[in-house]
């Protein structure tokens, strides 16, 4: 079967010929590729910036498919199953783990991770655990079920910031697909003051594009709203919540400033590790603000497969959310329009017939 594969040492992404994965353990589930998508953390994997194994992996983290093969004691899913899959797991018996945090597992979970350290979604099909795979409620498309995986991460987010201000203030920082669909979640929560800020003129189109009635400004423009306010002005009127969904050092500094008392600023977005961000401690005080970072989907991905169903085409659209479909061997064309802007997200057409 065909699979996109990248050699991190030697950052080579090339299609390769693979065996088909075969079922080995009583819970192994086989699933046949539908879609699959590329996100921001694989870019930073491919640019070298984010670990993964050293061998030839194949990658792609969020996907849907149908199930193509169980093992002898699966029973939670059946040989045609519309699915979606979890690319993370904790190992259910470390301290992380055993405490609810299966996302900060040392041995699985990130550290194991679907598409990074073992093969993923960027194949014809591939092998994965039955506590991984999520049978579709009707209705949810294939293609849009590929988004099941970074909704899982951002109901994560939004439950660490709980109760998001219904009739507060909220920017968003970046417009790519992250971003958007944080607008969408936003807007489906009947939270109507939102801007989102972002440099690329396309991705703002993206926003317009979605008509949620929400403000896509360029940072330049907001940063000089805000230079205009003295200190005292943004304490009382300010932002309530930031969420950052670009990890850009110099944007998540900016847009600390502008948070008003009681503010809260949320990092989703995953900025180099290098990356450093310079905050006041005295508005930490004086605002009493909150700053938190968010990783991955711990317990969330049923209701994200559940969340899918209420967005529903209205929030799901891919072309207005400026995703574009390709072909595995077009992968160089879709990393391109990615990394300049001109689309949201790329997503693999592995096989769009089984929708």
């Amino acid at each position: 079967m065909k699979a996109l594969q990248f050699l991190q040492p030697e950052q080579r992404l090339e299609v390769h010929d693979v065996p088909w994965p075969t079922v080995t353990t009583p819970h192994d589930v086989i699933v046949r590729v539908a879609f699959a998508g590329v996100c921001g953390t694989d870019l930073h994997a491919l640019s070298g910036h984010y670990p993964m194994s050293p061998e030839w992996t194949t990658m792609g983290h969020e996907l849907s498919g149908l199930v193509a093969e169980v093992g002898g004691a699966v029973s939670s899913v059946a040989v045609g199953d519309r699915v979606s899959v979890n690319p993370n797991r904790g190992c259910g018996v470390c301290r992380a783990c055993k405490l609810g945090n299966i996302h900060f597992c040392g041995t699985q979970s990130i550290a194991d991770c679907l598409g990074f350290y073992r093969p993923g979604g960027w194949a014809e099909a591939v092998l994965v655990h039955e506590a991984d795979v999520h049978r579709l409620p009707a209705g949810v498309p294939l293609r849009s079920a590929a988004l099941c995986e970074p909704i899982s991460c951002l109901l994560h987010a939004f439950d660490l910031f709980e109760p998001l201000p219904a009739h507060g203030r909220v920017v968003v920082l970046g417009a790519g697909i992250i971003g958007l669909l944080t607008a969408c979640l936003l807007h489906h929560r009947g939270i109507t003051d939102v801007t989102i800020s972002e440099p690329g003129p396309a991705r703002r189109r993206f926003v317009d594009g979605l008509q949620l009635g929400y403000r896509a400004a360029a940072p330049a423009e907001l940063a000089a709203e805000f230079a205009a306010l003295s200190d005292d002005q943004v304490a009382a009127n300010g932002v309530d919540v930031v969420i950052d969904c670009s990890g850009f050092c110099p944007a998540i500094e900016q847009a600390a400033g502008w948070l008003r008392r009681g503010g809260a600023l949320c990092l989703f977005g995953v900025a180099p590790p290098e990356g450093r961000v310079s905050l006041s401690p005295y508005l930490l005080v004086t605002r009493e603000l909150s700053v938190r970072g968010a990783v991955i989907n711990p317990h969330t991905f049923p209701r994200a497969t559940a969340m899918a169903v209420a967005l529903g085409a209205r929030y799901l659209d891919l072309p207005r959310l400026g995703v574009e479909l390709f072909k595995l061997e077009q992968y160089q064309e879709a990393m391109d329009k990615l990394k300049t802007g001109e689309i949201s997200k790329g997503m693999f057409a592995v096989n769009d017939t089984l929708e």
